[in-house]
Order: structure tokens, then sequence, then C-alpha cells
């Protein structure tokens, strides 16, 4: 069971960083971005998680893990809620502001 869980979640993980590349031009036209610029963001993605993967993979080799995992990704999800909720959200992630 724990394999299962673990395949999904490296699933869902990689097609999110892929899924965006295919509706990259709803998304230029939905958040008045031109094509190119939504193509950017998307390969900046895609770049960050290859970097991601390069760069903190290794890590867990050297590093005790279960300290290092709510460090590394405890305060983004609380981070992301707390600007969408005040409503600054699209002026600085889609304006560039």
């Amino acid at each position: 069971m724990r394999t299962l869980l673990m395949a999904v979640a490296c699933g869902v993980g990689v097609a999110n960083a892929y899924f965006p590349q295919a509706i990259s031009p709803l998304l230029a036209r939905d958040l008045h971005l031109s094509e190119g610029a939504a193509a950017t963001a998307v390969t900046a993605v895609q770049l960050g998680y290859a970097a991601g993967i390069f760069f903190l993979v290794p890590l867990g080799d050297r590093l005790p893990r279960r300290p290092s995992s709510p460090g590394c990704s405890g305060p983004w999800p609380w981070r992301c809620c707390w600007r969408g909720l005040r409503g600054r959200w699209r002026r600085c992630w889609c304006s560039g502001r």
C-alpha cells in the first residue's frame, strides 16, 4: 500500500509540472498575457522542478530526512494561502509587481 501511495504522489507531482504546458494558451488568454510569457512561466516551473531534483534529492543521502522535511516544505502552503486570502495572489504572481 505504501508503494502505491508513493507512486501516486510522484505521478501527481510530475503531472503538476508538465500539465500546464498543454494549457498555456488558455492560461495566457485568461490572465491577459502573451503566449510567449505564459510559455516562459511554464518553462520556468519545469526548470525549477529539474533544479530541485538535481540539487535537493542528493541531500537526502547526506542529511537526516525526518527533521529537514517540515523545514523545506512546511512554510510554502501557508504562505500561498496567506497571500490568496489577502487578495494579492494575482497581483503578486501574474503581473510581476
